[in-house]
């Protein structure tokens, strides 16, 4: 599992803008010079490091709007801009490769070397990005431009602080062209408590061009790790 797997939390470098027209244009080009650039924790909050200030509201939104026509704030919106590297294991060749951003508040840009990979809103759910096609074995660059306000902070009125950024961790992980997506378990105990019943679901998803045969085995372990029912495979 490590080997397809690779933190990307740290120090990153970081240029806060007060609005969209002040940010930087162009920072995302990987010769781009950000040596002037403070750093910056990623995981966190920009506000809680110094640059701009928390907003507390409960009822009301924390910027001002034509009600006959929302739109977010154009002259008060900060923009976050923020640049690292990364290195992709030569092991990693002929693999996928996903970008994985747990929370971003509350919406960014992606580049990858230079190269627009996509973009994402919705502050309290992870974005996923494939980057296969972007990403090259050994050294990588990476910007991501985070804005403050997006049309989505019209769902997110809530009783709390409004703090922007990176603010979830961010890693890269890895797989073969054929893999398990996802697996669910459902266990159901009898009206005494005795008997039970394990019923499990799997998704195998295969990005490869041509058809790959895989196979599935179960096996449930108790507590001690010895089996208690015999491996299933399909």
């Amino acid at each position: 599992l490590f080997r397809s797997f690779r933190s990307l939390n740290g120090r990153w470098k970081f240029r806060y803008s007060p609005n969209p027209a002040s940010r930087p244009v162009g920072f995302e080009r990987p010769d781009f010079d950000d040596k002037a650039w403070p750093g910056i924790t990623v995981p966190g909050n920009w506000e809680m490091q110094g640059f701009g200030i928390p907003i507390y509201s409960n009822s009301r939104y924390p910027f001002s709007f034509d009600h006959a026509n929302p739109r977010v704030p154009r002259d008060d919106n900060p923009v976050g801009s923020y640049r690292t590297a990364f290195t992709v294991p030569a092991d990693w060749a002929g693999r996928r490769i996903s970008l994985h951003f747990a929370g971003v508040d509350s919406a960014f840009y992606l580049w990858v070397n230079g190269r627009r990979v996509g973009y994402s809103e919705d502050s309290r759910t992870p974005a996923e990005f494939d980057i296969t096609g972007f990403a090259t074995p050994g050294p990588n660059t990476m910007a991501v431009e985070v804005y403050r306000w997006s049309d989505g902070s019209f769902l997110e009125d809530q009783d709390m602080f409004r703090l922007s950024g990176i603010y979830r961790e961010v890693y890269l992980w890895s797989t073969a062209a054929a893999h398990v997506r996802d697996f669910e378990a459902r266990t159901d105990l009898d009206a005494s408590y005795r008997d039970g019943t394990l019923d499990t679901s799997v998704t195998v998803r295969n990005s490869a061009t041509a058809r790959v045969e895989v196979s599935l085995t179960l096996e449930l372990l108790d507590a001690a790790g010895k089996p208690v029912m015999p491996a299933s495979s399909r």
